[in-house]
């Protein structure tokens, strides 16, 4: 099928499942402001409500507990208008890790927490660690502190070497000024990045929490930078200009008992060259950890420019990238393949197509043998993304992304079962000549499959048998699109979000609504 094809049957797919009825929800919650921990080791943490239904609500607490605790204290929250507030003492926990999420209850005693997720996942966080490790380990290579960025040229590179055999990655916590991105980061065995398109301009913070295994927080590292926007597009030298450095480190690890050794070993190039009219780079990290049992450690990366006039321009990237084409369903995720971008402003195309995911053997276990487990593997998950925006993000811009990623059946005989999913979104931005107004919205529809078993379709009369209720219509547009077989979520998962920010009188002002 070509990819004009894919398209037209996306978004003719969204448009019929356009009018879907929205799942119901009682409140939008929110923290009013980040939460904060004074001298005497009391949590205070404020909540912001926006009643949706009628019901009043009847209460709300905060739950919390140790880590290492499997049950939770809680006290109620104190109402003033929509917000409620709370303060709780700590104090007992001094040295440790502290979870705890909220919980609201509704006069007919339905309940609602938040994070939505909780307490099974996604509890909130909060370190009462006072003797931390000074930080000198950390060590920031970009944006350093006080250093003045371009608003869309920011990028966050941290070595965290010393620590880098304690620090679990999984816990790892980024925030810039009070936003957590941590999960936006990537984080590696020594070092960690953070790319997004653009930061406001202005003067921010970046605050790094990095944890051990039993979550206990190593070290903290704090500094600011300063953000201003670009007038006209970015700088070029008319002559060549060519830069780049290079690294290699060599470490070994023996155990007290002295029958085992480790050894690391990592290296890696960075080069970048332009002119007026061309740029190229490259980027390599190599590692001695690398197996073809695990995901990839390695990291290959080479990119062309071609520079047209007044900011448009062409670019290339093979090798590994993190696409950055849509909020919802494709961005700054790791992919190994290729990279196509061409902006022109009026119209603009980026392309994506790779792999996330190398597949990796499983193991069965041994019906002989009864202490063998068995290991399920990983399958190849390939990945095309395409997307097309009119505008050039100055004071307009309306895009149409269609993502698909699908496992590769083929890729490993012993794994679980390969998935396959599908997705199509719409997002528009307008803004006022001077930033001070900015509206921003998105729709987005993806279908989910949990088992293609071997990735082919099931014909509709064998659907009928399996009491698989889907209508022909249907069947002939969803088939272009996915594997259809009785596994297939029929109907389509939906994210949308609207966004207003106002800038006044030296004051900014935000408003979000996101499912």
């Amino acid at each position: 099928m070509s990819v004009r094809a894919f398209f037209y049957k996306v978004i003719w797919l969204l448009l019929w499942l356009g009018a879907s009825a929205f799942a119901d929800r009682y409140a939008e919650i929110n923290l009013s402001t980040s939460p904060t921990i004074d001298d005497e080791l009391r949590l205070h943490v404020e909540l912001d409500f926006l009643n949706f239904s009628r019901l009043p609500v009847s209460e709300v607490k905060i739950y919390y507990r140790d880590y290492s605790d499997s049950r939770f204290q809680f006290k109620e929250m104190n109402a003033q208008g929509f917000r409620y507030i709370a303060s709780v003492d700590l104090s007992e926990y001094e040295g440790s890790m502290v979870e705890y999420f909220f919980a609201v209850e509704y006069a007919n005693g339905a309940r609602q927490q938040y994070p939505e997720n909780a307490p099974e996942m996604d509890l909130l966080q909060v370190s009462l660690q006072q003797d931390l490790d000074s930080g000198d380990g950390v060590v920031v290579i970009t944006p350093e502190p006080d250093e003045v960025i371009y608003t869309d040229e920011f990028l966050l590179t941290v070595s965290f070497f010393q620590y880098s055999a304690r620090v679990d990655k999984e816990r790892t916590k980024l925030y810039l000024n009070a936003w957590d991105v941590s999960r936006y980061t990537k984080v590696y065995d020594e070092f960690l990045t953070f790319s997004p398109r653009r930061v406001p301009p202005g003067r921010h913070k970046l605050t790094l929490e990095l944890y051990d295994q039993s979550g206990r927080l190593i070290t903290k590292k704090e500094w600011h930078f300063d953000a201003v926007q670009r007038k006209g597009p970015a700088p070029v030298s008319r002559e060549f200009a060519i830069d780049g450095n290079a690294f290699a480190e060599s470490r070994s690890e023996e155990l007290l008992d002295g029958l085992q050794s480790n050894h690391y070993a990592r290296g890696g190039l960075n080069l970048t060259g332009s002119t007026e009219q061309f740029a190229f780079g490259t980027r390599l990290y190599l590692s001695n950890q690398e197996k073809s049992t695990v995901q990839p450690i390695n990291r290959y990366t080479g990119w062309a420019q071609a520079n047209f006039w007044n900011g448009r321009y062409l670019r290339l990237t093979g090798g590994d990238t993190y696409p950055q084409l849509n909020p919802f369903l494709l961005n700054n995720i790791f992919l190994r393949g290729f990279y196509g971008q061409l902006a022109l402003k009026f119209i603009n195309f980026d392309i994506a197509t790779g792999r996330t995911r190398r597949g990796v053997e499983g193991r069965a276990a041994n019906p002989a043998d009864p202490t063998s487990v068995a290991r399920p593997g990983t399958f190849q998950r390939d990945i095309f993304a395409a997307r097309t925006s009119f505008g050039a993000r100055e004071n307009f811009q309306l895009g149409l992304t269609v993502v698909k990623g699908k496992d590769d059946v083929n890729s490993i005989q012993v794994g679980n079962n390969p998935e396959e999913s599908a997705g199509a979104g719409a997002d528009i931005y307008i803004a006022s000549n001077n930033k001070r107004l900015i509206l921003e919205g998105s729709f987005n529809l993806s279908s989910y499959n949990p088992n293609i078993v071997d990735g082919k379709d099931l014909p509709l009369d064998t659907l009928e048998k399996l009491n698989v209720d889907i209508p022909e219509n249907l069947y002939d547009l969803a088939t272009g699109i996915i594997t259809v077989n009785q596994y297939l979520i029929v109907i389509p998962g939906q994210s949308y979000h609207g966004q207003m920010r106002l800038n006044m009188l030296n004051n900014q002002f935000s408003i979000a609504y996101r499912y």
